[in-house]
């Protein structure tokens, strides 16, 4: 769906709005045949609860009293970055909604991930997440096997990208992939994000995490120049579990460890290779396998790749463009193309405002008493450095100017501090937990005997840890890469 986006809540008048989509209206009917530009007006997410049909209609008058053909117009609510279900009252204001609204042609939904998905899409997907999430809930896990449950359901998807008809929605949002058989990394990263937030666990959160990946050219090609460099969006979760004493961040990614076959649609041994890894243990997974998602098997471009390829002669050979993982933004300081790093950071801004990949670990971490002691401690040998002054005198002053950084994120725009922070709170898992995690995990999706399923988690575990010599480095240490074998 090609959209025009108004904001309801920015300070321009209706005349305004409609005068800019005119223009932009203009502007690509030059360039496309057949334009479908629509005209979509957004409201908030946290107006749905309380908002009124006779509401409704009053604004939309004002857009048509202003010239706008009904037809053209979308109505919408700005979902992005908030957890997906919906009470029934907010459910039932967006069917009466749809009901006055349909019969003049307007189209009405919540928005998600670049498209607009209707009352009928939003609940059949609703239903289908809470479907998993009570069938958690009923099994009284810990935290840890609450985590491999769902990370278990979300991996069981396909991997299969949106036809170039299609919107790349459909493959990434929530409401997408469970009205579709489309799955990509946002939508696995999204699904289990969701699914997640739904179990309303406080010692198991899960974020969305972003990262930019370099594609390594064949050394023997001499003429390719080319700097590729595809993103991927995967996971970091909090989890404290006093069952299995784990309390840390970790990294997660339900795509690379995704148990279906992506060409023959087969199911495959559960993977846990890419659950649980330690922040520290995430540059050691082995670039080929980052990057097979993009180029082996979906053939997903970026424009940064094209943007970066048009000026190859930038690309200076000794630098190298690293496994760089981000939370909000790309860290320029790294990029190997070093007269480009405004169009490459701007690039990678731009991914990260049309994807749904979040902020809310940084809100999260800024909640957190342990992270903002850390962020003041930084912020005070920081400033002692640069001043070279006597720290008794200056301590004070520096605890108090540390403090209101943090209220305004000012101490954490480099976000070099909240990976430091997170290595730090990252400590390592043994295979211990996680196999027994697995014991009661596979008795409650597979059944059987407990001999049945102890064989099940062995051999499972068998292979996942033969499998993470091919997807990790050497020198990685993770809980399944230190091991040669299990008991």
């Amino acid at each position: 769906m090609n959209l025009f986006y108004a904001y309801l809540s920015d300070k321009k008048t209706e005349e305004e709005r409609i005068k800019d989509y005119i223009l932009q209206y203009k502007q690509e009917r030059q360039k496309f045949k057949n334009n479908n530009l629509k005209f979509l007006m957004l409201e908030d997410r946290n107006t749905l609860e309380n908002i009124t049909t006779k509401m409704v209609w009053e604004e939309i008058e004002d857009y048509t009293k202003e010239g706008l053909n009904p037809k053209n117009i979308v109505f919408a609510f700005f979902n992005d970055h908030k957890k997906k279900t919906f009470s029934k009252k907010e459910m039932y204001n967006l069917m009466k909604i749809t009901e006055i609204l349909k019969p003049l042609g307007i189209s009405v939904g919540i928005y998600d991930y670049q498209d607009v998905y209707d009352y009928h899409k939003v609940n059949n997907a609703q239903k289908i997440l809470m479907n998993n999430v009570n069938a958690i809930k009923q099994l009284h896990y810990s935290p840890l096997e609450k985590l491999m449950h769902a990370y278990f359901v979300v991996a069981r998807n396909r991997y299969v990208s949106a036809t170039e008809e299609e919107s790349e929605s459909i493959s990434r949002s929530v409401y997408g992939v469970l009205n579709s058989d489309k799955m990509v990394c946002s939508g696995y990263s999204e699904l289990l994000k969701a699914v997640v937030k739904e179990l309303d666990d406080e010692n198991l959160k899960v974020f969305a995490n972003d990262v930019a990946i370099k594609d390594k050219k064949d050394k023997k090609d001499k003429k390719e120049k080319k700097v590729d460099i595809e993103f991927h969006q995967n996971n970091i979760v909090y989890i404290k579990d006093e069952k299995y004493n784990i309390d840390g961040f970790y990294y997660l990614d339900p795509t690379w460890d995704t148990s279906v076959d992506m060409e023959t649609n087969e199911d495959l041994i559960d993977s846990v290779k890419h659950f649980l890894v330690e922040i520290s243990q995430i540059k050691y997974v082995k670039e080929k396998n980052a990057i097979a998602d993009f180029n082996e098997n979906s053939g997903e471009n970026f424009s940064l790749s094209e943007s970066l390829a048009k000026n190859s002669s930038a690309v200076k050979k000794k630098d190298k463009f690293k496994f760089k993982n981000a939370v909000n933004l790309l860290d320029p300081t790294n990029a190997s193309v070093s007269s480009d790093k405004a169009d490459l950071e701007r690039e990678f801004r731009n991914y990260r405002k049309n994807s749904n990949s979040d902020s809310i670990l940084t809100e999260y971490l800024v909640g957190r008493k342990d992270f903002r002691d850390y962020v003041v401690l930084n912020q005070i040998e920081k400033d002692l450095k640069k001043k070279n002054s006597d720290f008794d005198v200056s301590l004070n002053n520096n605890i108090k100017k540390a403090s209101k950084n943090i209220k305004t994120l000012n101490a954490i725009k480099d976000k070099k501090i909240i990976w430091n922070f997170l290595n730090e709170h990252s400590p390592h898992v043994a295979i211990g937990p996680i196999q027994t995690a697995m014991h009661k995990v596979f008795k409650n999706m597979y059944g059987g005997t407990k001999d049945a399923i102890s064989a099940l988690a062995y051999e499972t575990l068998k292979y996942n840890i033969m499998d993470s010599k091919f997807m990790f480095d050497k020198k990685a240490k993770t809980a399944l890469t230190e091991c040669e074998d299990i008991k």
